[in-house]
């Protein structure tokens, strides 16, 4: 429930529920201390069980953690990502306006490879949706 603000527009809860369930194994919940920081999944996996190719990324961290432990997060996450599980490609989906994110991405070593026009809604209304990637 202390997510519902950032999920509202993509996600029911119980539809969020759903999508932990059917994503498993992919998705982790980051801890500073036994305290929540937030959590990442990986959806839209595509490979085989012996060599995984690409996913896509989400996040939603807590304001308090953005910065230097976000980084840090990302860095071995995207390490664990690439060289533990295999993957050669991920994908990130952002709002234009989600200049965090963005940030984020860009000093991870993703690159925006285009723009998805009026492809979710936000607020109730069509909003453009950015592709960044990080290929290996």
């Amino acid at each position: 429930m202390r997510w519902r603000k950032y999920l509202a527009d993509d996600y029911s809860t119980k539809n969020f529920v759903d999508m932990v369930e059917h994503i498993s194994p992919f998705f982790w919940v980051i801890t500073d201390g036994g305290r929540t920081a937030g959590f990442v999944y990986l959806e839209n996996v595509a490979g085989s069980a012996e060599s995984l190719y690409k996913a896509e990324i989400n996040i939603c961290f807590a304001r308090d953690y953005w910065g230097a432990y976000i980084r840090e997060c990302a860095g071995l996450f995207l390490e664990y990502c690439f060289n533990v599980l295999g993957f050669r490609k991920l994908k990130a989906l952002i709002y234009p306006q989600n200049f965090r994110v963005k940030t984020l991405l860009k000093q991870t070593g993703f690159e925006q490879e285009g723009v998805l026009r009026a492809e979710t809604l936000k607020d109730g209304k069509p909003q453009d949706v950015e592709v960044y990637a990080r290929i290996t």
